[in-house]
Order: structure tokens, then sequence, then C-alpha cells
């Protein structure tokens, strides 16, 4: 049998067309596909997923990936959750995942981009932290995964050296497109905060978008904000140009912003207001994603047409006006079981104005976010619902008023 048979070949080979769009989005803690589905899902359903010699699609899930319904239990899968919850035990292997999709996928002069909410939306940028620090691994070396993700998170000064060599010995340098994220938290568990590097400042990314809480006040979910004032060290300044970024503050609690607490037959809600958004961005961008143009007839919202513009036409407009009044669910409101770490003494992180973190022990007391930017970005879907008499409304960050500006 001549070896070029199909039949010894472990993997078929198809002509690729030069210049494909990887298109990963990573949901959160539990997001799965559902009747309550979140900005990460509601986003790949609106991308063109039938010719991969143009554009390839992964969606990661929460927890629950990497158990087999079956051969564990409903408890054992519950208790999976909440240990991931409370120590993100799963997150390694998230961003391994999302690796090896982009070692096994990508070719030269494709384009990458990353999405994510909540968990999804740190391991997305741990995921560009990685091919930041290592590179990219050539295809169908799958044993060298762990070894490369030890690489990535050794930070100390004998690490960094090594994981450049090791990069250059072994991977190739590839640019992250674009990458939008909803609400990344400063805690990926409950009991655990940040602790992988490059998942704040990133010379790799080339835009970066980000859809922030204005209204979340739970004191394990701070927001972690892009550094920009730090220093990326491992890039000379003349290798690359600075990363498009932008992080545009909406009202609503933290699922208000990445969805997943209205079913998906609900007509409007808050955060379909940061979905048009980032699709807006998306399109602004020229970054070679593809929408399919039957899934967004399909699709409860509307969308606009790719446009090098970000502009709102008067119909989105007045949609975004209607979202803009919708329910808020805030988590510590009624019964809930974040409330006992609200009142306990606790230690967690800051931002300051110029990216550095700093701890803070105390009780929290479901105090708003402290927004330290002296121009905050808010939308204008903000001062539309703040105008509204009947909900009398005023964000619970703290800021001082005045200094915002209001961007579409």
């Amino acid at each position: 049998m001549s070896h070029k048979s199909s039949l010894s070949s472990p993997k078929p080979e198809f002509p690729v067309t030069p210049g494909r769009t990887l298109v990963l989005c990573f949901d959160g803690t539990a997001g799965q596909y559902d009747g309550y589905n979140t900005n990460a899902v509601k986003l790949f359903a609106l991308l063109k997923k039938d010719d991969f010699r143009e554009q390839l699609c992964y969606y990661q899930p929460g927890v629950g990936t990497y158990l087999n319904p079956s051969t564990v239990s409903p408890i054992f899968e519950w208790c999976a959750k909440v240990l991931d919850e409370a120590f993100a035990i799963f997150l390694n292997d998230h961003v391994m995942d999302g690796y090896r999709f982009l070692m096994e996928n990508y070719r030269k002069e494709d384009k990458i981009c990353l999405f994510g909410f909540s968990r999804g939306s740190y391991t997305a940028r741990a995921l560009a932290g990685m091919l930041h620090k290592v590179g990219l691994l050539p295809r169908d070396n799958q044993e060298q995964i762990p070894f490369a993700f030890k690489m990535y998170q050794n930070n100390s000064t004998s690490g960094i050296a090594l994981a450049a060599g090791y990069k250059q010995t072994f991977c190739q340098t590839v640019p992250v497109e674009f990458m939008g994220v909803w609400d990344t938290v400063s805690s990926v568990g409950v009991f655990m905060g940040r602790t992988l590097p490059f998942t704040g400042v990133n010379a790799t990314i080339k835009t970066f978008r980000h859809a922030v809480s204005l209204d979340e006040h739970r004191v394990r979910f701070m927001p972690y904000l892009l550094e920009p004032k730090l220093t990326d060290s491992s890039i000379p300044k003349d290798e690359l140009p600075p990363t498009d970024a932008l992080e545009c503050w909406f009202s609503g609690c933290h699922s208000d912003i990445g969805g997943g607490n209205v079913q998906d037959d609900v007509a409007r809600s808050l955060s379909d207001i940061t979905l048009r958004w980032m699709v807006r961005q998306i399109m602004a961008s020229d970054c070679g994603i593809l929408f399919d143009a039957d899934a967004l007839k399909r699709a409860t919202i509307p969308v606009i047409a790719h446009s090098s513009s970000v502009a709102v036409s008067p119909e989105i407009r007045s949609i975004d006006d209607e979202n803009s009044s919708q329910q808020l669910f805030d988590s510590l409101a009624g019964f809930s079981a974040w409330k006992p770490l609200e009142i306990l003494p606790l230690t967690w992180s800051v931002q300051d104005v110029q990216g550095a973190w700093h701890r803070k022990f105390g009780f929290h007391l479901g105090k708003g976010r402290p927004i330290v930017d002296p121009k905050p970005n808010f939308h204008v879907t903000v001062k539309e619902r703040m105008a509204n008499t009947t909900l009398k409304y005023r964000p619970k960050a703290q800021w001082v008023a005045g200094t915002e500006v209001y961007i579409e």
C-alpha cells in the first residue's frame, strides 16, 4: 500500500488558504451551551463556520470539559465545579487545550482572535501570555505542551531567560490579532488570585477590547484591567507597535456584562448591549473575523454590517436605549452564597492608575469597584440608564463624577 494512502495517514491533509482566521471563545467556570447562554456562546453562534479554509472556530465550555459523564457521578461533578470555582484547579488545562488547538491548526499568515467571559477571559489572556512568552510549538508536539506551560509559568529571572531560549529553539512567534473579553476579574478562584505572567500587559496583542462592569461589587470580583503604564521589557520597543486598547465600563453586574442570567428567548437584556458593542469593535478592527449572514438574521439582536467605523445607527441606538433600562442582576442581593465573604476579614487586590497591584485587608462590605482612571470610558447607555427617573440608577463603582467620557 502506498505511504500516501489515507489509511496510513493519521491526519488527512486538505488544501488550506493562507491567511485564515482562528477564533477561540472561552466560557466562564460553569458556562456551557444551555438556555441561558453567555456572550461567549452568542458570539460563537454568529461566526461563519462552514469553510475551514477561511475560518476555524473553537469554543471551550467551563468546568466539566475534563470530566467524562459516563465515569463520574453528578455529585462528583458538582464537587469538581465547587473546587474549580474556589481554587481554579482546571485553569492550566483550559489554557493548554486552547494552545493545543492553535498548535494543531495554525499556519503561517493565519490570524488569531481570542474571546472570553469571566474565568474564560482570564484563560484567553493567559493563552495570549503563553504565546508571547514561549511562542507556538510546531504541529504534533503534544508531549511538549505541559513542559511549555511550565516554562510559561516560571516568572523568575532564570525562568524568563530559559523560556526565551526555548522559544527560539522550538517555537515560532505568533501575534494575537484581536482579543475581546467581558469583565475579567482579578481572582481566578475564590481563594486564588492572578498567577500567570503577561495577562496584564502583552505587546503581541494587536487589538484589545474589554467590557467592564460598573455595578459588580463582590470582593472576589475586582476588575483585572490592562497595565498600560507597565513596561513589557521582553520585547524591544521598536519591534512591535503598541496595542490598540480600549476598556469601556457598562451598567450591570458581572453576568449583566458577559451574559448568562436571562433565557435566550428574552428579547432585551443588559448583556445584549455589550455583545453588540463587541461585534462593532470586531468589524471596525478589520481583524479578519467572518460572520454567518444567516446567523445574523436569526440573532435576537441586530448586528451592523462590516464597517471601518464603530458609529451606531439610529436603529441600534434606539435598541441599546431600550436595553439600558432592563433588570440588573446583583449577585449580593437576597440570599447569596457570596455574602459571607463580604463580612469576613479578607485580603484582596486593587490596581492603581499605573496598573500596579496593591493588597488590602479588612471587611469589604460590598463596596463598589474603585475606578482610578482619570478619564474612564463609559458607554453611552450608562447615561441613558441614569437619566431614567423610574430606575433611580447610580452606578455602584466609585469614581470622580464628571471625569467620565461617554463613548459608543
